[in-house]
């Protein structure tokens, strides 16, 4: 079966994995993967195309089983998924580390490399580079990567991610970051914020995840809290611009 440049086919997992669209059908390893239902493949399908790509629970819910989102559609996603991965063999069916991934909050993805390696399109602007360029902001795909790896942020972290990655070095007040990510600015929701940016920092790991020489900096004012910003490079302070 040929892919390149056949827009019916998909490839994903290391090429190991490979869907025929217009066939309905999946293939592993060059063999026909079998044992997958009508809705399970239509499940498959919509997320590789295209793969890396997290897609919530809204749009699979209309997609995959044709009504709106809900408590049921979701368990009823769930287990699709539960039942399309043991379709494969385990190292490609793994919920962690396996071809289809879950996006806590959110919904799934497919991943091109088992590894979760996304490479960086330098001519895509909805991709913002941050943090001497071993983050990268993939807005329009709702995830960000770390040396090339997709992070598992929550729906709430990438929001936050989203807002300062889009003005790197530009300080985003406490007022504006709730009313964009919590959706309200109110006492209570700035500092929920704090709790929110404690646990986004601490899975940049070591070496970004400081609030003073991080990734993601506090913003203050004559020793006064005032915001949050994202770094454009780790070492160059002299970039950051008053603003938000």
């Amino acid at each position: 079966m040929v892919a390149e440049n056949n827009p019916e086919i998909s490839v994903v997992a290391d090429e190991r994995v490979r869907v025929d669209h217009a066939g309905h059908k999946i293939w592993q390893d060059e063999l026909l993967v079998r044992g997958v239902t009508p809705t399970q493949f239509d499940l498959f399908a919509t997320l590789a195309k295209p793969p890396n790509h997290v897609r919530d629970w809204p749009i699979l819910a209309q997609t995959v089983l044709g009504y709106g989102d809900s408590t049921h559609a979701r368990a009823i996603l769930r287990n699709h998924a539960k039942q399309l991965r043991r379709c494969f063999v385990p190292e490609i069916g793994d919920p962690r580390r396996g071809v289809m991934r879950a996006m806590p909050g959110v919904g799934y993805y497919l991943v091109s490399s088992l590894a979760g390696i996304v490479e960086v399109n330098p001519q895509d602007t909805n991709v913002h580079i941050a943090g001497d360029g071993r983050v990268a902001v993939h807005e329009d795909k709702g995830l960000t990567t770390l040396d090339g790896k997709i992070l598992n942020l929550t729906p709430l972290e990438q929001k936050i991610v989203n807002l300062l990655s889009g003005q790197l070095d530009v300080p985003a007040s406490k007022g504006k970051i709730a009313e964009v990510v919590l959706g309200v600015d109110t006492r209570s929701n700035r500092a929920l914020l704090r709790t929110h940016f404690f646990h986004l920092r601490q899975k940049f790991g070591p070496g970004l995840n400081d609030h003073q020489r991080g990734l993601i900096r506090v913003y203050s004012e004559s020793l006064s809290y005032k915001g949050y910003y994202m770094v454009g490079s780790l070492e160059d302070e002299a970039s950051l611009s008053t603003g938000g």
